[in-house]
C-alpha cells in the first residue's frame, strides 16, 4: 500500500500514527492546572520569607513577625557564638557577662609626685625659705649665740605653731617621736622662731634630724671660733645635705 505521496510505508507507520486524546482527560488536565496556580498564588500571599546574608551575618524574616539573627562569626572570649531572636513581644540576647578590668574596680589609679616637690627630708623653700634673727649679728655673737645656754632665753614656738607647721606639710597625723618641729636656721646660728623658718623634720631616712643637729654643732662651732662668719655659717645650714 502507498502513501499519499506514492512511497511504500515503513513497518512501525501504523504505530507511529497519533491518536488524539479524549475530551474528558484535556478537561481533567486543564482543571488541575488551574487548581495548581491557584494554590500557589494563595500560599504566596500567605507565607512570605526572605534572607539576606551580609558580612558573615544572616538574617530571616517571616510573615508571623518573628525575625531571627545568627552571628557566626562574632564570639566572646570563650569561643561561644551569640545568638538573639527578637519577636513582636519579646526580645532575648544571651551574651556572657563582663568581665572587670582595673579601671572599673574602683580604685584609683597611683598618682605621681607633685612637679618641684622637695626631695625627702628637706625642707620645702616655698614654706620654709629660712629667716634669721635681726637680733643678732656678726658684730654681737659673743654676746648672743656664743653664750652658753643662749637657745634656751630665745626659744618660743607655742604647739598652735607648730600645727601650723605640720598642717602647711600636708601632715595630719604622726606617730610620736617621728618628727620634729625644727629651725631650718637653728638658734645656734642666729635662727628666728618665724613660722618660715620651721619645718618638721623627720628622725628617719638620710639627711635626718640627728644628722643636721650634728651639723649646727659643727658649725657653730666654726663661727664661735673664728673660722667662718655668721653668714657662712646660716648659708651653710639652709643647705646642710650639701656640707656634711
Amino acid at each position: 500500500m502507498l502513501d499519499d505521496a506514492g512511497r511504500q510505508p515503513g513497518p512501525l507507520a501504523g504505530r507511529m500514527t497519533r491518536r488524539p486524546w479524549p475530551r474528558a482527560a484535556k478537561i481533567t488536565v486543564a482543571s488541575l492546572a488551574a487548581v495548581l496556580v491557584a494554590v500557589v498564588a494563595w500560599r504566596g500571599g500567605q507565607d512570605t520569607t526572605s534572607s539576606t546574608t551580609a558580612a558573615g551575618v544572616a538574617t530571616t524574616s517571616t510573615a508571623s513577625g518573628l525575625v531571627t539573627t545568627t552571628s557566626p562569626t562574632t564570639s566572646d572570649a570563650t569561643g561561644s557564638s551569640t545568638t538573639t531572636t527578637a519577636s513582636p513581644s519579646t526580645t532575648t540576647s544571651t551574651a556572657p557577662a563582663a568581665v572587670p578590668t582595673p579601671s572599673s574596680t574602683g580604685q584609683p589609679p597611683p598618682t605621681a609626685p607633685l612637679a618641684g616637690s622637695p626631695a625627702a627630708n628637706r625642707p620645702d623653700p616655698r614654706l620654709t625659705p629660712g629667716v634669721a634673727d635681726p637680733a643678732v649679728s656678726q658684730a654681737n655673737i659673743h654676746s648672743t649665740i656664743c653664750v652658753a645656754g643662749y637657745t634656751a632665753t630665745v626659744r618660743n614656738v607655742s604647739t598652735s605653731t607648730k600645727d601650723r607647721v605640720y598642717a602647711e606639710y600636708g601632715i595630719a597625723t604622726h606617730a610620736p617621736g617621728s618628727y620634729e618641729v625644727d629651725h631650718l636656721i637653728s638658734l645656734e646660728l642666729g635662727g628666728s622662731n618665724d613660722i618660715g623658718n620651721l619645718w618638721p623634720e623627720p628622725y628617719t631616712g638620710a639627711d635626718n634630724a640627728r644628722d643636721k643637729d650634728t651639723m649646727e654643732n659643727r658649725l657653730h662651732d666654726e663661727v664661735c671660733s673664728g673660722q667662718i662668719t655668721l653668714s657662712q655659717g646660716q648659708d651653710e645650714i639652709v643647705h646642710w645635705w650639701m656640707y656634711e
